[in-house]
Order: structure tokens, then sequence, then C-alpha cells
């Protein structure tokens, strides 16, 4: 689907995965009209007036002047939200999607594409000139879709237009058919502009050199370091961290490349069990 979006070219697709991929937030522009067939898979405002729904999405709305996001407690139809100004997030999107749906496969052949497992799809409707979440920070890598509508985002650093390979300004306007690639840590705000805006979020889940490093202490010394302190131990846990991290650097020095490239493998299965889609 990478490739789909970069018009087929996996030279392309390739270049965004070893040069953008984890660095910079990117833009690919005019890219897709999927929009109406998206809808149709989603069609949240017809499957709102079903309570087996309302039970099992996970739907969060956010109000004007209102702190945070909160869970959705009533059916509301897409005039309600507009004229009140209230969003809607629907953040376990993928585990409605029929097998077949476009959208699901979109979001399998990146994850495929780039080797990290899928987390999971969300939608977003926005009415105009809103705010669905205060400026933030995602620990995972996110493909965002405009479906309709337009949005401002916001963000702490330039944006590559992949195209062209230019940096654009911290600010930019995601038009209909329009992909956004957002890292990992990047800071960013996001505001609809004069219309309703609806878009869709495919969310990566990044292996991480946490998650290695976790298995490479499994495998490597399970029994040979020591237990967390407590009690009156724990109150000294700077040089419990200096004695903990020294006895990790000594083993880490004698280990073989072996046991590093089993670490990965075992980190790598367990991330994608743990992510895998419902």
């Amino acid at each position: 689907m990478l490739c789909s979006i970069l018009d087929n070219d996996l030279k392309s697709a390739r270049r965004f995965r070893d040069e953008v991929w984890g660095v910079s937030a990117a833009i690919f522009s005019g890219i897709t009209d999927w929009g109406e067939l998206i809808e149709g898979e989603i069609d949240v405002f017809c499957r709102l007036n079903n309570p087996s729904f309302r039970r099992r999405a996970s739907l969060f709305t956010t109000q004007p002047n209102r702190q945070g996001r909160r869970p959705l407690r009533r059916v509301m139809c897409r005039e309600e939200f507009v004229s009140s100004g209230t969003s809607l997030q629907w953040t376990n999107l993928d585990a409605f999607l029929s097998p077949g749906a476009k959208l699901l496969e979109f979001g399998r052949d990146i994850a495929d594409f780039l080797g990290h497992p899928l987390d999971s799809i969300s939608y977003f409707f926005t009415p105009p000139h809103s705010q669905t979440l205060p400026k933030h920070s995602d620990c995972f890598e996110v493909f965002t879709l405009q479906i309709s509508g337009s949005k401002t985002w916001e963000f702490d650093h330039p944006v590559i237009d992949f195209a062209s390979g230019q940096r654009l300004n911290c600010s930019l306007e995601l038009r209909p058919g329009d992909w956004l690639y957002v890292p990992a840590g990047w800071s960013h705000s996001v505001r609809s502009r004069g219309e309703q805006s609806t878009s869709v979020a495919i969310i990566v889940a990044p292996l991480q050199f946490a998650h290695v490093l976790l298995e490479l202490c499994n495998l490597s010394f399970p029994h040979t370091l020591p237990a967390w302190p407590v009690g009156d131990q724990a109150q000294n846990l700077g040089s419990c961290y200096i004695e903990l991290f020294e006895k990790v650097k000594q083993s880490f020095q004698s280990l073989d490349v072996e046991v590093f490239r089993q670490a990965l493998a075992v980190a790598s299965a367990r991330h994608k069990r743990r992510h895998r889609l419902v």
C-alpha cells in the first residue's frame, strides 16, 4: 500500500523507508481518491444507532472549552456533532472492518513493507474550526489520510514534501487525498478549517531498542542480576542503578553476536504478537 501511495513506485517506497521513516514528517499531496470508498466502509453515524456497536467500539468525544476527551455517552447524529462543535474519535476501527476492507488491506500492506506490526486504525470526525486533541506526540508511527474537508497541522520542525524533497514550513494544510506521515515523538497540533473534516490514521507500532534490550537481558543473565530493591534498599536507588548498569555492561561486553541475533528475533516475534489485530 505504501507503493500505491507513491504511485506504485517501489524505488520511492524504498527511499521513504530508508531516508524518511523515523526521521521526519512527510506529506504526500493529492495521492489518492479513496474518500467515498473508505467512508462507505466506516459508516460510523449509521453504526451509532446500534447498541451492540456502541458497547464494543472505543468512541471518544472532545467538546469546545472542555479539557481532554471523554467516552461517548449518548447517540448523536452528524448534525448535532457539527452544531455543538463536538469532535468524534473512534480508536478501534480496525476491529469492525471486514477482512477484505480496503482500509484494512492498506494498513497491513504498510506494516508488512516496513517490517513493523500494525497497531490499530483510528477515525476522526471534526466539526469546522475545531481541534480533536491538544498538542501532543505519539509513541507510534502514524500515517494519516485526509478523507474530506481540510486540516491545519502544526509541528515544531519543518515537514518534507516527499515528491520534491523540499522542506516545508512547520505549518501545513492537509486536503482530501493527501497523506501525512508523522514519526513517533513528533509533537503536533491539528485543527479543522472552514468545513467539517474526516480522516483516518493508520498506526504502526515500531520495534524499539528497549524491547530488544529486555530480551537480551532475559537470554543472557536471567539469574545473575540482582532483584529489584525493596524496603530500606529502595531508598538508595542511585547506587543500585549504577551497580546494575555496571553488571549489564560487563555482561554485554562478553556476549556472542549470535545472542544479539536471538534476542532480536524473540523481541520481534513478541512485539508482533502483542500488536496483532483482532
